[in-house]
């Protein structure tokens, strides 16, 4: 008579995940992880996988991309200080022209974020 194997069966080839990936979390975030993991109805390392390579990370802000908010935030100051003397002394043509200025320049700099993005 043939004994039974016994243990789990094996797992094809492909299939093995014989590679381990540490990563250090603090208990809150431990926490939250296994709170997610479980919710999802799969185990702490299925949703740490599946996470790490279904979801989308967003980038880093890089110095060249915060150059170009400082220089979209400039023109919100001009376009304020235009306001404040239209309202003060009517709208002028030399406010007119400056807003057009200041629309264009918006329109540069947001095209060049899109272009980093």
């Amino acid at each position: 008579m043939k004994s039974k194997k016994r243990g789990r069966p094996k797992i094809t080839d492909g299939l093995q995940k014989g590679l381990n990936l540490c990563v250090r979390v603090d208990i809150d975030q431990y926490s939250i992880i296994k709170s997610k993991a479980e919710s999802a109805g799969k185990s702490i390392s299925d949703y740490v996988r599946e996470a790490a390579l279904y979801s989308e990370v967003k980038a880093a802000v890089t110095p060249e991309l915060m150059q170009e908010f400082r220089g979209m935030n400039n023109l919100g100051n001009n376009l304020n200080q235009n306001m404040k003397l239209a309202h003060q002394n009517g709208y002028t043509d030399e406010i007119h022209a400056e807003c057009k200025d200041l629309r264009a320049k918006l329109n540069v700099i947001t095209n060049r974020i899109i272009a980093i993005l």
